[in-house]
């Protein structure tokens, strides 16, 4: 179990965390909505709550980092708090923005939240971040 803050190379080539490298491998996001990520890449930050020993982190965490990466969003630009099972790290806890179920991925433009994909995507990692950031641009 890894805990503290790290950016998205965080698991790769780890060989304790085998499942990160394979679903990192295995998954293609869907190019549409990369591309609504990446235009607006510049202005993104993204916070993301998890766990190592969470099955749904383990799904979801190297799907949204072949996302990012797809994206052009830079690692200075991600925060990742892998937290143990009572949700806290060493450098937060979960409590801190209202985190109930891990993973929970925050999106954020200039420190404000624009909304956030928790525990299991809607449609996939990728379309429900689109679908937060044009909402956004409707405000």
């Amino acid at each position: 179990m890894k805990l503290g803050v790290y950016d998205t190379d965080i698991l790769k080539g780890d060989s304790d965390f085998v499942w990160f490298d394979e679903g990192y491998a295995a998954y293609t996001p869907a190019a549409a909505s990369v591309e609504i990520i990446a235009r607006d890449s510049d202005t993104l930050s993204i916070v993301v709550y998890g766990g190592t020993w969470c099955g749904d982190t383990r799904d979801h965490l190297p799907t949204f980092c072949k996302v990012m990466d797809a994206a052009h969003i830079r690692a200075s630009q991600i925060r990742i708090y892998l937290m143990d099972r009572t949700k806290k790290s060493a450098d937060v806890s979960a409590d801190q923005n209202g985190i109930v179920s891990i993973p929970t991925f925050l999106i954020m433009r200039n420190g404000k939240e624009l909304g956030r994909v928790v525990e299991t995507p809607v449609k996939s990692i990728e379309d429900d971040m689109a679908n937060i950031i044009l909402a956004s641009h409707s405000h």
